[in-house]
Parts: structure tokens; sequence; C-alpha cells
């Protein structure tokens, strides 16, 4: 008996490497796929109570997904092109020779870094910088084909998941060694946490996008694309929009706008970054959190921020979601295993 039960153990490792190896490239697609399925479920369940197939729910799921999440980033993708055909490096050297003009220079708090900010602005130059720009458009060019290749997969996979999500949990309670409760506790708290995140990341990016789209549109730039770059900016740490609106900023003075400067770097500062992100942005999540989320989250949300920045860094686009996931899924074992251990069991 011992020896068949270590047959089937060495022989379904021998399968489950296989099946590994068969499916290694599309690893991070199946995961980010599940687990924006998980974080998006509550839209699945409201579909699915309104409607009377759970194919017509999984559809809407997934065009919803499509329109908010990945309509935009096709925006960019196609309107790259376009900026590199228009691309003036007339107006490139018009902004360096502006910033060398003002040498600007730091406050006293700040001085210790005037000595790189001087070698940096000495450094500037017409052929490094429209290279670099150039680089970053062709970049987006480059990878767009393997991004909207991810993008279908993702959409194929969440469809599916999203359709049978029912019948995936029932499967996993009989097969994981666990008690249904312990499981519970963790999807749970994995649920809720990728819910917060996912639908926070959407709404302040939508939030913010907008608000930039604004005063974009009211200087004559293109609003849409300009307002769709700041959502994705803002979703960056510490720099954020900042992304945006500095270099506008500054184009906007070395063309001799100053009025238009200053009001975009202001309404960027006090109405964005002061007033949406520090006031606003906070009252969004809490919104959500309460109105979407079924349990109060363990996870504390300064290390949430840490788990994007971390996820952003090694996986790239993806890490936001897969950053998240698996750092809450791991503190979500970690308080299990200690309340398995305060009972008096062994692990």
């Amino acid at each position: 008996m011992n020896m068949q039960r270590s047959f089937l153990i060495a022989f379904f490792l021998v399968v489950l490497y296989w099946v590994i190896k068969l499916y290694e490239p599309f690893l991070v697609v199946i995961t980010v796929a599940s687990l924006l399925s998980i974080a998006t479920c509550n839209i699945n369940v409201y579909f699915r109570k309104r409607l009377k197939y759970k194919t017509f729910a999984a559809i809407l799921s997934t065009l919803l997904l499509f329109v908010l999440f990945f309509a935009p980033i096709i925006y960019i993708i196609t309107s790259a092109g376009e900026v590199i055909n228009r691309f003036d490096v007339s107006l490139v050297d018009k902004t360096i020779n502006y910033i060398k003009d003002i040498h600007p220079k730091l406050p006293d708090a700040l001085s210790f870094l005037q000595g790189d900010l001087d070698n940096f602005i000495t450094s500037l130059d017409l052929t490094s910088v429209t290279k670099t720009v150039l680089g970053y458009l062709g970049a987006i060019g480059k990878n767009s084909a393997n991004f909207l290749k991810d993008m279908v997969l993702i959409l194929i996979f969440f469809f599916f998941v999203t359709l049978n999500a029912k019948e995936l949990g029932s499967y996993f309670r009989t097969i994981l060694p666990m008690k249904n409760s312990e499981i519970d506790v963790i999807f749970s708290e994995v649920s809720n946490v990728m819910s917060v995140v996912f639908y926070s990341i959407l709404a302040t990016a939508i939030f913010e996008g907008v608000l930039f789209a604004i005063i974009s549109v009211l200087f004559g730039y293109n609003g849409l694309l300009l307002g769709i770059f700041y959502g994705f900016a803002s979703l960056i740490p510490i720099v954020g929009g900042a992304l945006m609106w500095v270099p506008l900023s500054i184009y906007a003075f070395a063309n001799g706008n100053y009025m238009e400067g200053i009001v975009i770097a202001l309404y960027s500062i006090i109405v964005i970054s002061i007033i949406a992100d520090t006031f606003v942005k906070p009252m969004i999540i809490k919104y959500i959190n309460s109105k979407l989320s079924n349990v109060k989250a363990t996870t504390n949300e300064m290390l949430i921020f840490f788990a994007i920045f971390a996820g952003l860094t090694t996986f790239g686009f993806w890490g936001m979601i897969l950053g998240p996931a698996i750092t809450t899924l791991f503190i979500s074992l970690m308080t299990m295993f200690k309340s398995i251990k305060d009972k008096g069991f062994d692990i």
C-alpha cells in the first residue's frame, strides 16, 4: 500500500513538472487573469443575480474589464506611432536651452543635491534627450505586440475563470488539505485586498487622469492621451504624476508661455497632488473598502503600497496585481499558522 502511495505521489510530481513546463510561458498570464477574476468577483455576482445565464454575466464582466482597464492602454499604443511621426526635435532643443539658461537653484534644505543637478543639466544635449525620448516611444511600439498578446490571453482566461468560478472554488475546497474555514479565511483576505487594490487603482487613476485632462484641454493639448498617461503615471510610487506635469510645465516655459506653465504646475500640485491625492484619494479607498469588501482586511495600507512598488519593480506592469496578491497570501498563511500554533497543534 505504501509502495503504491509512493508511486502515485512520484508519478503525480512528474506529471506536475511537465504541466508546469508546458504552461510556463503562460503562468503569469493565468495568474493575473485569476487574480483579476477574484478582484472583480463582486461585479460578476451582481451580473449573475440579474441575468438568467452565467455565460452572459461572464461576458459582461470581461467586456467591462476590457473597457476600463485595457482599452486606455490600447489607445496609448495606437497613439505612440502618431506621436513619433509628429515629434518635433526643435522643441526639445528649445526646452534644453531654456533649462540651461535659468540654471535652477535648489532650496537650502536640498543644497547637497545641487552638484548632481548641475552635472545633470550640463550633460543635457539634443542628441541624448532625443534618443531617450524616441527610445521610450519606440519601446512602447516594440512591446505593444507582446502586450496585446498577453491582453488577449488574459481576457480569455479571465472569462473562463469567471464563468467557472463557483465550480473551481468547490474543486479546490475538496483537494486542499485544509479545513473549509481556513480556506475561507485565506480566500476572503486575498479577495478583499485584491478588490480594494484593483478598484482603488482604477478609480483614482481615472479620477486624477480626468483632472489632468481638464487642464490639458484648456491649453489646447490632447486631453484624452495626456489624461490616460497621467492616470498610469499616478500609479508609480513617489514620483507619480510629476512625470507628466513637470515636463509639460517646462515645455510651456520654454515656448514663452509662462502663465500656462505656472497654471499647470500650480494646478497639478494643489488640485491633484494635495487635494485629490492627499484628501480625496483616501476617501475613495475607504468608500470602496466599505462598499465592495465583505470582510475587513488585516493587511496594512502602507504594506499594500510597498507591495505594489515591489511588484512593479519585479514583474513590470502586471506587478501592481501580483505584488499585493503575493504579499497578502503570505501574511494570511503566516496568520493561519500562528493561529494553529496558538491552539497547540503541530504544523
